[in-house]
């Protein structure tokens, strides 16, 4: 791979917070990785060869059959431009990412540049519930304090979710908090948001509303 075209590449990718390059020789197949995506994905920086399979380990299960066929197509320069969203992570360590695609002729290569996107890191949303996230609370809650807005804040819980999800696995756990959150998206108003701030489950925040009628609320969402 051209040395200029790593310098420069490597040079964005550094004034991008969660961004993260690859770019494939469709040629020869190799991938160069840069180091910050490679320390993200758990290996040195470097060329590798079938590096949409390995980074396979890394793609939520739910998500791995789109993944796939999707990279395919891409380094075949087919639907470069149509929306894919894949989560990644491992464990608790998961987010939301869009893969970004441009063909471009580098030293009279054709190469594909690869961009991973952390979209959990912009907007704040749950990959798992596509709620809003813990990052998008912090803000919400904060913004309210410094404008001395009354609220009330409710924690929804669910007991046993992590036993359920050892005994019949992740995609389990992850099924119990879709469906949970499909029903608290339709209880969301101007002055209503939910949260999904953890493993253990969601946060309702109602703006000024009175005491008396945040328990009516509490039994709606139990």
């Amino acid at each position: 791979m051209d040395r200029c075209f790593i310098n420069v590449i490597t040079k964005i990718e550094s004034l991008l917070d969660e961004y993260y390059f690859f770019a494939t020789d469709l040629e020869t197949g190799l991938t160069w990785v840069t180091k910050k995506a490679a320390k993200k994905f758990e290996m040195e920086e470097g060329i590798y060869p079938n590096l949409y399979e390995r980074l396979m380990d890394f793609v939520h299960a739910y998500d791995r059959n789109e993944y796939e066929e999707g990279m395919k197509k891409r380094v075949l320069l087919e639907n470069l431009q149509d929306e894919l969203c894949i989560r990644f992570g491992k464990g608790k360590d998961l987010s939301l990412y869009s893969i970004m695609c441009e063909h471009v002729k580098i030293s009279g290569k054709d190469v594909l540049i690869v961009i991973l996107k952390n979209e959990n890191v912009g907007p704040a949303f749950d990959a798992i519930t596509s709620l809003y996230g813990k990052k998008r609370f912090r803000e919400d809650i904060k913004e309210a304090m410094e404008n001395h807005r009354k609220m009330a804040i409710i924690l929804v819980g669910f007991d046993h979710i992590e036993d359920i999800s050892i005994v019949y696995g992740q995609e389990c756990g992850d099924h119990i908090f879709s469906s949970a959150a499909l029903r608290f998206i339709y209880m969301m108003t101007d002055d209503t948001a939910v949260y999904k701030i953890n493993d253990m489950g969601f946060v309702f925040v109602l703006r000024n509303e009175e005491y008396e009628n945040v328990i009516p609320y509490m039994d709606r969402s139990s």
